[in-house]
């Protein structure tokens, strides 16, 4: 459930992979720990995404050579 919300938006707080999981904010959090990354700078401060290697979509690229 984790991984396809993240498949759906890049970013999200605490309170709403709760909601979505339906899972105890600890149980969340000790996951996210291992799988994620908490942002404390602006502009997605307060937010958890996903670790590089855990990422689904693909970058975006610049294709101007």
């Amino acid at each position: 459930m984790l991984f396809s919300a993240f498949e759906r938006h890049q970013y999200y707080n605490i309170k709403d992979l709760v909601r979505i999981t339906e899972q105890p904010i600890t149980y969340l959090k000790e996951i996210l720990k291992d799988v994620g990354v908490y942002n404390m700078r602006a502009p997605h401060k307060n937010m958890w995404e996903l670790k590089p290697e855990y990422r689904h979509y693909k970058p975006e690229t610049d294709d101007k050579s």
